[in-house]
């Protein structure tokens, strides 16, 4: 782990009994996500993604013309499924583990390139989470440059 962890996170230590719950295991995964998104190597990769791409990888409207934001689009796989993923092997190995092991590993597959994604509009953005909740899953969408 090669990055600084904010002080206010709460740490929790889990195994395969105390995830059991389905319901259990889901607010705790989207409470990771949360975590990941406040660690500052995270906002920085996502930062440097954003400033190398000038187009929407979606409907290729052009950033600097229009003042439209930037977002970061995980693809194939949401955040979500990536902790969940993560947290699934724990779980499958019967070790105990802590919110900061999975934090730290998702946020090292990130700065080591292992995690893939898009930068998009924010419409774009919306839509393509509305697809995915919808249809089950979305588009197929071409890579980007420097991403």
């Amino acid at each position: 782990m090669g990055f600084n962890i904010p002080s206010e996170l709460e740490y929790h230590t889990y195994n395969m009994l105390s995830l059991g719950d389905k319901k259990v295991k889901d607010r705790v995964i989207k409470a990771l996500v949360a975590s990941i998104r406040t660690i500052p190597e995270y906002k920085e990769y996502t930062r440097l993604c954003k400033q190398a791409v000038e187009t929407c990888a979606v409907c290729g409207q052009e950033f600097k013309n229009y003042g439209v934001s930037k977002e970061f689009h995980h693809t194939p796989k949401t955040l979500y499924e990536i902790v969940q993923e993560v947290v699934d092997r724990y779980i499958g190995s019967n070790q105990v583990f802590k919110s900061i092991d999975i934090i730290a590993e998702v946020v090292d597959m990130h700065l080591n390139g292992e995690v893939k994604g898009v930068i998009v509009c924010v419409c774009c953005h919306k839509l393509l989470h509305f697809e995915r909740q919808k249809f089950g899953e979305e588009r197929s969408l071409p890579p980007q440059e420097d991403n």
